[in-house]
């Protein structure tokens, strides 16, 4: 039994010599002073919309960029595109082993990036539309879609309610700003018991026949409102009265980077032909990707 408790005594006082041994002031590592936060902004030679910057911090080993147009990186060096014209924002948070610090220095750009266009078959009057641009029943009765060499025509079947459309796929990146344009020839008619209309979508949901497709309306007519009886003759996107697009200069955003469908439909609720005589013609679909 002695014999037990002389071990047990042994274990003891080896523990508390360890942990002596842990304690904070035997520990001789430094965190390292608060670091002041230094970078350089270079700007791109004949590119007043692009400039290079690098971080410069003594003993950084983490850089984090954010700008005011929504730019982002972790490099230690990289080039930061500003699509728009006006004075920007550019912030680094550089990590050391002293901690983070984070400091700003602003640029000038003098002029935007022209937009790009993005949709791959954009003029509804070329050969092959209707393999760019797939036809879409979306009731009972379809309203009739006919390719011919100066558009895609919507016009109203007779002694039938309709409601049809036309569809093609774009890729969204939800950091750009995006403007769609609708050029159409026509004017819908206001008649007794009769609601017509024409609209644009942009959305996600894949189109399939026999579904009414309504997700994301950007811009639409209705021969219920007075802006569905103007007389269509050129992108008609900046007077439409209905959409996301409606009195906002053509503008639509988005927040998802993913496949979306652009829609065009059109159709009327009764037999008549609130469409017009001639129907509507659609010439060409763009949506033009602005840089931010």
């Amino acid at each position: 039994m002695k014999f037990a408790n002389k071990n047990i005594l042994a274990a003891v006082l080896l523990g508390m010599s360890a942990f002596a041994a842990c304690t904070p002031e035997s520990d001789t590592k430094s965190l390292g002073p608060i670091p002041a936060g230094t970078f350089t902004v270079t700007p791109v030679a004949n590119d007043g919309n692009r400039f290079v910057v690098s971080n410069t911090t003594a003993g950084s080993f983490m850089s984090v960029w954010a700008a005011s147009n929504g730019g982002a990186s972790r490099k230690v060096t990289d080039t930061l595109t500003f699509g728009r014209k006006g004075t920007w924002d550019i912030n680094l948070t550089a990590y050391t082993q002293g901690g983070s610090a984070t400091t700003k220095q602003q640029v000038t750009v003098a002029a935007d990036i022209p937009p790009a266009q993005i949709v791959g078959f954009y003029d509804l009057t070329k050969p092959r539309v209707d393999t760019q641009w797939l036809a879409l029943k979306m009731g009972a009765v379809s309203t009739t879609i006919t390719y011919t060499p100066t558009g895609v025509n919507f016009s109203k079947p007779a002694n039938a309610a309709s409601n049809g459309g036309i569809y093609r796929k774009v890729k969204i990146n939800p950091n750009r700003d995006y403007y769609l344009q609708v050029f159409a020839r026509g004017q819908m008619v206001k008649l007794a018991g009769d609601s017509a209309w024409f609209e644009a979508y942009i959305g996600k949901d894949v189109p399939l026949n026999n579904f009414n497709y309504a997700t994301n309306l950007v811009a639409g007519f209705n021969t219920n409102s007075d802006c569905g009886l103007v007389a269509m003759n050129g992108d008609v996107v900046p007077v439409a009265c209905t959409g996301a697009a409606a009195g906002k200069g053509s503008l639509v955003k988005f927040t998802d980077a993913a496949d979306f469908y652009i829609v065009i439909k059109a159709g009327s609720n009764s037999a008549a032909n609130g469409l017009g005589t001639a129907g509507i013609t659609v010439d060409s679909v763009k949506l033009l990707e602005q840089i931010r």
